[in-house]
């Protein structure tokens, strides 16, 4: 713990942008994907002078649409094919060649995806799967796009459970609120506000 301190503090004082371009309001995918189509722009145009575009936002939120999606071509892509493209992408870098083993979290996801065939699981160990999803798209942009070293990617490599752990709790966390949002409709005689809104953003979840 003391040496995830210290990697947490090193990383605040050297490279702060990171959380800013990386994690700036990504729990509120669970807000995006429900409003997926109208949510779109807005991503665009709150990130546009980000690093990464807010293209880690947008395949986060196309994730967490894709969840209630039994057996959806969507949920294969973002789930599967993101993460492997990501880890690649990673590698194909000369850079990341060097600190390939950062890219290792993002078999995360294609792992949960294969064990989501064959178990039911719950929404948080989705959540986890989504947050990496993000952070694999987010880390291959800035690798692309800002100049660094090896050794900055192994820094960040302690620092990265603990950051994507806390933004998996953050879209479970929404997630769980929107729902008890409709249900506090429900209870106060708002049935027609409640029947729209559940038909409209929410998919029903089977995993």
């Amino acid at each position: 713990m003391a040496g995830l301190g210290l990697a947490f503090l090193f990383l605040m004082e050297n490279k702060p942008t990171i959380f800013l371009s990386f994690s700036h309001l990504n729990f509120l995918v669970a807000i995006w994907g429900k409003f997926l189509f109208i949510s779109v722009p807005f991503i665009f145009l709150w990130y546009m002078k980000s690093v990464t575009l807010g293209l880690p936002t947008l395949f986060g939120s196309f994730a967490y649409f894709a969840i209630g999606q039994e057996k959806g071509i969507l949920k294969s892509i973002l789930f599967l094919i993101v993460p492997l493209l990501s880890v690649l992408f990673f590698g194909f870098h000369d850079v990341g060649l060097k600190a390939i083993v950062y890219s290792f979290y993002w078999f995360i996801p294609v792992a949960i995806y294969f064990f989501s065939r064959v178990k039911r699981i719950s929404f948080f160990t989705w959540s986890i799967a989504i947050s990496f999803i993000m952070h694999g798209v987010g880390s291959v942009i800035w690798l692309y796009r800002v100049p660094t070293k090896p050794d900055y990617w192994l820094t960040l490599i302690p620092i990265v459970l603990f950051e994507r752990l806390l933004i998996a709790m953050g879209i479970f966390t929404v997630h769980l609120l929107s729902i008890k949002f409709l249900n506090f409709l429900k209870s106060n005689g708002a049935e027609s506000v409640c029947f729209f809104l559940r038909n409209l953003i929410f998919s029903r979840r089977k995993n």
